[in-house]
């Protein structure tokens, strides 16, 4: 359930622009001064929905994505039919929500607002599992975001799961031949393997649930305001004497660390 002409709109840049630092749509980096501007609960979050808790990250991005996205259009293209279309979307949205809670609440009454919510729950976890085993932990920057074969992954996995995702886990596939229906990616894929491999470059691909344990056992990363490269939080903070709350570490503190450090 979501907004088809928002959809285009960042789906598109999103292929224009794969993991290229600051502008891929799909990927979300902040810089230290964006990151230590939130609240503290704000940062706890952040790091947990990036990290241990990525499988819940769309939940949020949803309710955040998809309303701006019909309501920003007028910003995003100069089309009059794109702004009508916003309005379209909008309108389709509330009302099969509609729909749904009304069919819902035949069977489980005021509950239905519970599971309505547990619906969208569980299908963006999903969701945000599988989108985070396209493209995370590969090539980003500048100069790699249309080369696909280097920030893209194909996962390995069972053909049930094939199918729930329509043959998207052969991303690499996807990323390169964007027009190719998705039931013919399987069979695109020892062929494209092949000539990646020809040209020098390793074939990115995974098992689901390896890649998913990798994924959990990441550090957070940000994007590191001169380079703009991602680098861990921890790395930056190290390397600039700072605190968890991005204040400078009085000497008396740095001292005590050296002399724990030494001991240890």
């Amino acid at each position: 359930m979501g907004c088809p002409i928002g959809w285009k709109h960042s789906h598109n840049t999103h292929h224009a622009t794969t993991n290229k630092l600051t502008e891929d749509p799909d990927r979300l980096w902040r810089t230290p001064e964006e990151y230590f501007a939130m609240p503290k609960i704000g940062r706890y979050l952040w790091e947990l929905f990036h990290t241990r808790l990525f499988f819940m990250s769309a939940v949020g991005h949803y309710f955040k994505s998809i309303f701006p996205w019909a309501f920003r259009i007028r910003e995003k293209s100069k089309n009059p039919r794109d702004h009508q279309q916003a309005i379209i979307d909008i309108a389709i949205l509330f009302i099969s929500m509609t729909i749904l809670h009304i069919t819902l609440y035949q069977f489980v009454g005021i509950k239905s607002l519970i599971v309505h919510a547990f619906i969208i729950i569980i299908g963006f976890m999903g969701l945000s599992t599988y989108v985070r085993t396209q493209h995370f932990l590969l090539a980003n920057g500048s100069d790699v975001h249309n080369k696909p074969w280097l920030t893209s992954r194909t996962i390995k996995q069972h053909r049930f799961f094939d199918f729930l995702v329509t043959n998207l886990n052969y991303h690499i596939e996807h990323h390169i031949l964007q027009t190719i229906p998705h039931a013919n990616l399987p069979k695109l894929k020892p062929m494209m393997k092949q000539l990646i491999e020809e040209a020098g470059v390793n074939y990115e691909e995974q098992p689901l649930w390896g890649f998913l344990k990798m994924a959990f056992n990441h550090p957070f990363t940000i994007l590191h305001p001169e380079t703009k490269q991602e680098i861990p939080l921890d790395t930056y903070l190290q390397e600039n004497n700072l605190d968890r709350n991005g204040k400078e570490q009085s000497k008396q503190r740095q001292c005590n660390h050296s002399e724990t450090f030494k001991q240890s």
